[in-house]
């Protein structure tokens, strides 16, 4: 295992099974395959692949091996929480797939807490693969004045999506690999598994989570990494009441900053404070402080004293606080269902 070694070809190790010398391939040079929330992270995953039909325990050697190439080609996996203030932004960023633009051209600003509504469908997603390096981009998409396309080393930033955590494995065994290359507390992590009354879920292969288990999973270690921002994608869905509250109520005591990225508009009461933005008609609209939209209304066309205007579907419409005639904006319950204002 210590003969791994780490080029632009790829990484090339002595297979677990019968220690015969193989190489990993990458599709790009190592210094493009970035993942912010860890160097080796598109390497773990990579190499967890090309293993995924060994047993579990081989698996996880070979995989916690990468974590002695983090100082190959002079790049150092750095964790970063120091309390700093995370700042995303994006000056004409797009993100294509198949030669076709699957958002964008955008610009937008997020600093502190940010929420950010969209209909499914809108890009949301792809925006959040973006800034975790895990879709390429045109245009300009930075974390505090870096361009993510070549930062080399940060673990500023941790999001709940399956490409980061879908590693072969019972979900215990990659909480330990991320303990080792990417900071996460196990401690922190078991838990919050624990507050979820779902602690058996960690003895469970990732691959046979249900939809809620896997979700609660990610969170969990998204939470127990610290990241400077937190990145939580649609973190609502196919959870109970319960569970739905206990999220909220993490969100609203983390101590970094939080992005919330969903279609659902009820949420917002429950965080003030933040700044929301709105995906729509392919445009990064806002922002509005969140309190303010929670106790508005939306009207068709331009209305006076409007905190906010929006387009969708080609129309304008107008978002009033108090009593302007109009539909509330919480009871419309998600995004999708506005459209009908």
């Amino acid at each position: 295992m210590d003969s791994i070694s780490l080029t632009e070809d790829g990484l090339t190790g002595p297979c677990p099974m019968c220690e015969r010398k193989k190489t990993v391939s990458t599709s790009k040079k190592i210094e493009n395959i970035i993942d912010h929330t860890s160097i080796l992270l598109s390497i773990t995953i990579v190499l967890s692949r090309y293993f995924r039909n060994f047993m579990g325990s081989q698996c996880k050697s070979v995989i916690k091996c990468t974590a002695k190439v983090q100082k190959l080609n002079n790049m150092t996996l750095l964790y970063v929480n120091d309390g700093c203030t995370v700042m995303i932004e994006a000056r004409k960023f797009t993100v294509r797939s198949f030669r076709k633009n699957i958002v964008g051209p955008l610009d937008f600003t997020f600093q502190n807490k940010t929420i950010i509504l969209g209909s499914n469908g809108s890009g949301k997603t792809s925006i959040v693969k973006a800034i975790c390096g895990l879709y390429p981009y045109a245009g300009s998409l930075k974390v505090n004045g870096n361009e993510v396309s070549s930062i080399k080393a940060s673990g500023m930033v941790a999001a709940n999506i399956p490409e980061i955590y879908s590693i072969a494995g019972r979900v215990y065994d990659i909480a330990e690999i991320f303990s080792e290359i990417g900071g996460l507390d196990l401690a922190a992590f078991m838990d919050f598994l624990d507050d979820m009354n779902l602690k058996k879920i960690a003895e469970k292969p990732f691959g046979s989570l249900s939809t809620g288990e896997m979700k609660i999973a990610m969170a969990a270690m998204s939470f127990s990494r610290k990241p400077s921002v937190l990145i939580m994608d649609e973190p609502f869905e196919n959870l109970d009441g319960r569970r739905r509250a206990i999220m909220i109520d993490r969100m609203l005591n983390y101590e970094g900053d939080v992005v919330i990225v969903t279609h659902e508009i009820e949420v917002l009461k429950h965080f003030g404070g933040y700044s929301v933005h709105f995906l729509m008609d392919g445009m990064m609209q806002g922002p509005v402080e969140s309190s303010a939209l929670s106790r508005s209304k939306i009207v068709r066309g331009e209305a006076s004293g409007s905190i906010a205007t929006l387009i969708m579907g080609g129309e304008r419409y107008s978002i009033v606080e108090g009593g302007e005639p109009g539909e509330g904006i919480l009871s419309a319950g998600t995004v999708d269902r506005i459209y009908g204002a």
